[in-house]
């Protein structure tokens, strides 16, 4: 089992992106569920946020859906076979992705 943690810094917003997907025996796994307007199911993504300030970090399930997630990070997914072209194609769109 493993917990797959990418970084990126953000250039436009001054922030650090970071993205993790669950994963098991190589296939992702849902990790919770996200339950608000227009974006519903379960989910395998974790996003996290920073106060690098403070040290603090939180990371919570996340579909994607509407969400900036870096062309290198979803690159690094595919290459290592934790998502297929459709859902390489659903995440950049910022469509979300749904187990």
């Amino acid at each position: 089992m493993a917990r797959n943690k990418w970084y990126m810094y953000h250039e436009e917003s001054k922030k650090i992106l970071s993205f993790g997907i669950y994963v098991n025996n190589n296939k992702i796994n849902k990790v919770g569920t996200v339950d608000k307007q227009g974006d519903k199911g379960d989910v395998c993504i974790i996003e996290y946020s920073s106060d690098m300030n403070n040290g603090i970090w939180h990371g919570y399930p996340s579909s994607g859906k509407g969400e900036t997630i870096p062309n290198s990070i979803l690159e690094e997914w595919k290459k290592k076979g934790y998502i297929n072209n459709k859902q390489f194609a659903r995440l950049n769109e910022a469509k979300g992705l749904y187990l």
